[in-house]
């Protein structure tokens, strides 16, 4: 292009000219154009981004990152996923006790984790697929405890529904994957687990994949009191 001051030619996304010095109009728009397109790519990149990056980037995420995630959460959930852990592993330890009272007081405190990390991980996989469609800077309205518990109790009435909707889907899958990541974590980790009969670890797995539902379900309740 050429300089509408001087009419000498200089670069098509000069900003200034190099031979007067007068701002160029059109390379400011030139420049400014290539900004949003580097934008828009980078916002295309993060939309190519899958439930389970976004998932693991929550999962490994520590201290003020980490912060950053649990803001976005309310007490209330977090209580709710407390009580979930700590009372489906003690009702599974109760109705199994034949088998596992002598397995190591280690395997049991794995297996308390793994309840744990199950409930909190489905409530994560709600949190990483939330933000990728709707990003990261909501805020909740107060929320009273018991009725929450009553709505996700109600919610879980659709978790049929639910699981048959997302079979297929990179929830569905991602849900999979982090079921086969924490119990095969747990297997490997506790090999005398191993010794009892297959069926009772499949129940084990069907357990993991139950508290991950639910967990998933504390934050779909959670959604409807985002402002």
């Amino acid at each position: 292009m050429f300089c509408e001051n001087c009419g000498k030619q200089i670069p098509d996304e000069s900003k200034f000219c190099k031979f007067c010095g007068v701002k160029s109009a059109i390379g400011e728009i030139a420049g400014s154009d290539k900004k949003e397109n580097k934008e828009t790519t980078k916002i295309q990149e993060e939309d190519n981004i899958g439930i389970w990056d976004k998932f693991a980037e929550i999962y490994d995420s520590k201290g003020e990152e980490r912060d950053k995630f649990n803001d976005l959460s309310s007490n209330e959930a977090w209580e709710l996923i407390n009580r979930i852990g700590k009372n489906t592993f003690e009702g599974f330890i109760e109705e199994n006790k034949d088998q596992l009272n002598k397995q190591p007081y280690t395997v049991i405190e794995s297996l308390e984790n793994l309840f744990k990390f199950a409930v909190i991980g489905g409530y994560w996989l709600w949190t990483a697929e939330y933000i990728l469609k709707n990003g990261n800077t909501w805020k909740l309205k107060t929320i009273d405890l018991d009725k929450f518990i009553k709505e996700w109790t109600e919610n879980l009435k659709g978790l049929n529904d639910f699981i048959q909707k997302n079979s297929s889907t990179d929830l569905g899958g991602t849900i999979i994957q982090y079921q086969n990541f924490k119990t095969n974590s747990f297997l490997e980790n506790c090999p005398t687990i191993k010794e009892l009969p297959v069926k009772f670890i499949d129940n084990i797995k069907t357990e993991i994949l139950g508290k991950i539902l639910w967990g998933y379900m504390i934050g779909t309740t959670e959604s409807r009191y985002i402002k």
